[in-house]
């Protein structure tokens, strides 16, 4: 028995869609790898890998402190909160004053350089510093905290390779700003800083175009 026109019409029409929904989803997932690596999540992560480079250990997830599945599929607010957190807990850690200060401190204590040392160092001064957030997005929270304990786990597993005894470490914590003076004042800071950078692009914007 053949397939009637409409029918073959019809499963024409389904394939097509199926097609074009499988382009749209490959095309936004490309953008969010784009935007992926535009964050600092990629450099955090190369500075875990330097840092285990030397001693051979399992790295989980190969490196990657964060679930990149779980950030390309999350939707825009998740993700950015995700990614603004990621950046609190992990930022210094790429701040050029902390790299230099480890740099002395890796010389001072190996009399050389070693760049697996040092990314080490780095990673472990940004983690021994405890963390408040506001509430916000559980998720994008619990995320961020995922990422702050496998890095712990891999950092206290790399000990032993340093012969360096057991650090401090700090912790992330979710709290009410509200209850908070410091945080209040943060946010606010932060409403500020956010309004100056806009009111920049806009002028640089004008300039560029004049």
């Amino acid at each position: 028995m053949g397939t009637s026109p409409t029918r073959a019409l019809a499963k024409g029409f389904i394939s097509s869609a199926k097609n074009r929904l499988n382009w749209s989803s490959a095309f936004l997932m490309s953008i969010r790898n784009h935007e992926i690596s535009t964050t600092i999540i990629p450099q955090v992560e190369g500075l875990i890998v330097l840092a285990a480079k030397e001693s051979g250990i399992y790295l989980p997830g190969g490196g990657f402190p964060i679930d990149r599945n779980a950030l390309q599929q999350a939707n825009d607010q998740t993700f950015k909160e995700c990614v603004a957190r990621f950046a609190v807990a992990f930022g210094d850690a790429i701040a050029d004053e902390q790299i230099e200060a480890n740099i002395i401190q890796a010389y001072e204590e190996r009399r050389y350089f070693s760049s697996d040392y040092i990314a080490y160092k780095v990673l472990g001064e940004t983690l021994s510093v405890d963390r408040y957030y506001d509430k916000g997005n559980a998720e994008a929270f619990d995320r961020v905290h995922d990422a702050h304990t496998k890095v712990i786990g891999i950092l206290d597993t790399l000990n032993s390779s340093f012969l360096n005894k057991q650090p401090k470490r700090g912790s992330l914590r979710q709290v009410d700003s509200m209850q908070y003076l410091g945080i209040q004042a943060a946010d606010i800071a932060a409403g500020i800083a956010s309004r100056e950078y806009e009111r920049f692009q806009i002028m640089a914007e004008k300039v560029r175009c004049t």
